[in-house]
């Protein structure tokens, strides 16, 4: 999200318009990116639980106990939907 408000910042100031000119999402689903203005649409994780994650696999990894491919996670996600990407629901 935080990527996300930088390149709404730099767009504006270019002159751009979001979501006229250029559709933008974030990802994280981080407090700022709902007072952007417009808002951005973002992917929302569960940060907690990709931190956890994170430490659990760097820690097996240090000490040997886990290949890649039993360090691969799966985490729900959504989409937080706002003006700077408007979904059309009906396409």
């Amino acid at each position: 999200d935080y990527t996300a408000v930088k390149v709404l910042h730099v767009l504006h100031k270019r002159g751009y318009e979001v979501p006229k000119d250029f559709k933008l999402t974030g990802f994280g689903g981080f407090g700022f990116s709902g007072i952007a203005d417009p808002g951005i649409t973002t992917v929302k994780v569960d940060s907690g639980k990709l931190a956890e994650l994170a430490v659990a696999s760097l820690w097996d990894h240090m000490h040997g106990r886990a290949s890649l491919a039993e360090r691969v996670r799966l985490l729900p996600v959504g989409i937080l939907e706002r003006d700077s990407f408007p979904i059309n629901h009906n396409n």
